[in-house]
């Protein structure tokens, strides 16, 4: 169990002598996911103090210093570079910063798991599907437009 929740004496399941399905899965999804805005590790995290210690656990990024649902780890990478190296900007009219970066990338992840999930391959439970992932080669891609294509057709 997390050892933020230990050290602030939060014992997960003291009511019923187990752990709930919620916590269960909380805790799966955080030892799985990374935070959508940087990529960090996440824990889980007590937000408010209620009389059952399992109310209010939530999924928290210590980086960011904010609840997080968490991605899957390759939908993070995938989303990154595509903000990195597309440029993809779904925030236009705001400044270039890292913050802007980071809203890029999460936005970039709810779509991706959107589709993942919409065509069944993603689950709460993470994929259903043995992924052949090489972070290596997402940075082999080639992105050309239609104008370096025309003059490299003109040439040849």
């Amino acid at each position: 169990m997390s050892d933020v929740l230990k050290n602030n004496n939060i014992e997960l399941g003291k009511q019923t002598g187990k752990l709930s399905q919620r916590i269960a899965d909380l805790k799966r999804r955080k030892d799985r996911c990374v935070c959508r805005y940087c990529g960090s590790k996440l824990s889980l995290r007590k937000m408010t103090y209620a009389a059952y210690d399992e109310t209010k656990i939530d999924i928290f990024c210590d980086s960011c210093n904010r609840l997080e649902q968490g991605v899957e780890p390759e939908i993070y990478i995938i989303a990154e570079y595509y903000v990195d190296e597309m440029g993809y900007d779904y925030y236009p009219e705001l400044e270039p910063s890292e913050r802007k970066r980071r809203m890029n990338i999460a936005v970039v992840c709810d779509i991706l798991a959107w589709g993942y999930r919409s065509i069944g391959i993603l689950d709460k439970d993470g994929f259903k599907i043995e992924l052949d992932f090489k972070e290596e080669l997402i940075s082999r891609s080639l992105a050309i437009n239609d104008k370096v294509l025309n003059l490299v057709s003109k040439e040849g």
